[in-house]
C-alpha cells in the first residue's frame, strides 16, 4: 500500500530485506525449496498467531508440528 500512495523506496526496502532473509533461511535449510517455504510460513503464521494474543494451550496452536509449538 506505500507504493500505491507513492513511496516506492519503502516497498524495495521491504522486498529486499525479506529475499535477504528468504536466501539465509534457504542456505541453512538446503537445496528443497519446498522446506524454506513451509519454513518462511510457519514463522509468518506464528507471528500472526503470537501479535493475536493466541495463548500457548489455545487450540489454534495444535496443528504446528510439536517443535513448533508453544511451550505451555
Amino acid at each position: 500500500s506505500a507504493e500505491v500512495s507513492g513511496d516506492r523506496e519503502f516497498g524495495r526496502s521491504i522486498r529486499a530485506g525479506w529475499l535477504e532473509m528468504y536466501d539465509t533461511v534457504h542456505l541453512a535449510i538446503g537445496p528443497d525449496i519446498g522446506d524454506t517455504t513451509q519454513f518462511m510460513a510457519y514463522g509468518m503464521l506464528v507471528n500472526t498467531l503470537v501479535s493475536l494474543g493466541f495463548k500457548p494451550d489455545h487450540r489454534v496452536w495444535a496443528g504446528f508440528y510439536e517443535s513448533a509449538q508453544p511451550k505451555k
